[in-house]
């Protein structure tokens, strides 16, 4: 990502896809951010001023995830699915996902929890305020091929 060609490709694919870049979302995580290439963050602050989305991906998996908050400017936080399962299995969990939800919003993120597959973690969610959920609980991984057969 930090070669000097990564986000002239980027846009080159998203107008070959006849898309504007406010439709793409490009994933990453805290990694990536720590990869020891300064151009990285430079290539992330560049989609994103030309309008592509940044999800800060696995958030909560990582020893550095204030940092990475700190030092990238993304759209949305996607909570990482172990986030989602210690809800509820001590006292500190609901007030810890609490204040990660309250802390993205106060960057103006939206945040996402992954892997939800159970209607207590869905709950748990919503009233901790978490605004989209991803995982088994609403629906399994397709294929292209069926998405594409369903959508069309």
């Amino acid at each position: 990502m930090a070669e000097g060609t990564f986000v002239e490709r980027v846009l080159a694919t998203v107008r070959q896809m006849e898309l504007s870049p406010h439709q793409l979302t490009l994933d990453f995580d805290e990694s990536t951010l720590n990869d020891g290439q300064p151009g990285t963050l430079r290539s992330l602050q560049a989609l994103r001023r030309f309008g592509v989305q940044l999800s800060l991906d696995n958030f909560g998996t990582g020893i550095s995830s204030l940092t990475a908050l700190r030092t990238c400017t993304a759209d949305v936080l996607k909570l990482d699915g172990s986030v989602a399962r210690m809800l509820g299995t001590s006292g500190n969990d609901d007030p810890i996902v609490r204040a990660i939800i309250q802390l993205a919003h106060a960057l103006d993120m939206q945040v996402v929890a992954e892997w939800v597959t159970s209607a207590d973690q869905l709950r748990r969610l919503r009233v901790l305020g978490c605004d989209l959920v991803q995982g088994h609980l609403l629906g399994e991984p397709i294929g292209a091929d069926v998405f594409a057969a369903r959508t069309s």
